[in-house]
């Protein structure tokens, strides 16, 4: 579902973005940019779907418009290259192969991730700056990116505090672990056990922090940094359909509707009431709306979900949202009865939980934009 590559699209005319991002009009007051940065998110890493009657795990997927029906799942969602302190990547120059942790010049001490092209710092063991065991808060979280700046870990000197999406794509909820992430390629992540307030967690730019033994967003001080270097996202992201219904996210490549399930649009904004359904009807949903020869409209799993509540929710984009919080694809690994959800409330904390299947929650719909 989602190429490796990085891509730029550099439109120098409004006229040109409309065209290349399939025509439409744009609200008024909102700008559109001159150039858009094309990112890649990695998958959820969910690879099994849970059979919506006896609400037990299943690896038949096909045709339940759930997280594993489509994707790169399991591990084939994630790739990552070892970066030597030298900047060199594995296997390249002087950086061995396989480098082994440390602290020399062709030893690891980066990790690049081969689908968002973004590099991240390695945490170490060794009692110094970069140690696993700190914490942070205040004017100490912009000091200790301006340290590491300052010693031009593995050749990069603007190492800054990661987004939430980009820290989230880092979290792999497929794994039954203690934490959900890829051990094997970020060592030494947590101390144990685990002294950043209730859970272990990296801290955002937007101030929220991804905990990593849940898969939640949340709220915790302190915390625990983890640097990223790359280029984000400028400007405006979305591009309206002719008819204004639709609207597509240029940065992440999907379309979503505008409307919630249970509302339409009138051609200047959502009307009606939001369905509030529980999880297998959410999926139910999606399946109708694809059927027919329609286009292939799905939930939107925990990772896609998320990109509408960060940096925040745009309300030019989803009018009259009434909804708060929306189901996603993606089931929680330890137990199939809790869903995850998203809140679009932008005042909600965690901004991603889960809940019971049965409970009602409301459905916005989603579908991946040709590349």
């Amino acid at each position: 579902m989602r190429s490796a590559s990085l891509l730029t699209y550099c439109f120098t005319a409004f006229a040109m973005l409309v065209s290349a991002c399939g025509g439409g009009s744009t609200p008024a007051g909102v700008n559109q940019p001159a150039t858009i940065q094309l990112t890649n998110l990695t998958d959820t890493g969910a690879s099994n779907c849970v059979d919506e009657t006896a609400i037990t795990f299943t690896p038949n997927c096909t045709g339940t418009r759930q997280d594993a029906d489509s994707g790169r799942d399991g591990p084939a969602g994630f790739s990552y290259t070892k970066v030597c302190n030298s900047g060199q990547n594995a296997g390249t120059g002087t950086c061995p192969s396989s480098p082994s942790l440390g602290p020399g010049n062709d030893q690891w001490g980066c990790v690049l991730d081969n689908v968002t092209k973004l590099t991240w710092e390695l945490k170490t063991t060794d009692g110094g700056n970069r140690d696993a065991g700190n914490s942070f808060s205040g004017a100490a979280i912009t000091k200790y990116a301006a340290d590491v700046n300052s010693i031009g870990l593995c050749g990069i000197a603007d190492w800054r505090v990661p987004t939430m999406i980009e820290l989230q794509s880092l979290a792999n909820y497929g794994i039954s672990k203690d934490y959900s992430y890829n051990a094997d390629w970020f060592p030494n992540s947590f101390p144990n056990p685990n002294t950043f307030g209730t859970f272990p967690g990296y801290y955002s730019l937007e101030g929220y922090v991804m905990d990593f033994s849940a898969g939640y967003i949340q709220v915790s001080s302190p915390v625990q940094l983890r640097l990223v270097h790359g280029n984000s996202s400028v400007g405006q992201r979305y591009s309206y359909s002719t008819d204004g219904s639709e609207v597509t996210d240029l940065q992440y490549r999907l379309t979503w509707k505008r409307c919630p399930e249970g509302q339409g649009w009138s051609g200047s904004t959502c009307t009606g009431t939001p369905s509030y359904v529980t999880w297998p009807a959410a999926l139910q949903l999606a399946r109708t709306a694809s059927s027919g020869g329609s286009a292939s409209w799905r939930l939107p799993d925990i990772k896609e979900a998320t990109t509408l509540a960060f940096p925040t929710f745009d309300t030019n984009a989803f009018p009259q949202d009434k909804t708060g919080q929306i189901w996603t694809s993606t089931p929680q690994i330890v137990s199939a009865q809790f869903p995850y959800v998203v809140s679009t409330s932008g005042s909600a904390t965690p901004i991603t939980t889960t809940y019971v299947f049965a409970n009602n929650i409301g459905v916005r719909l989603v579908r991946t934009q040709s590349k």
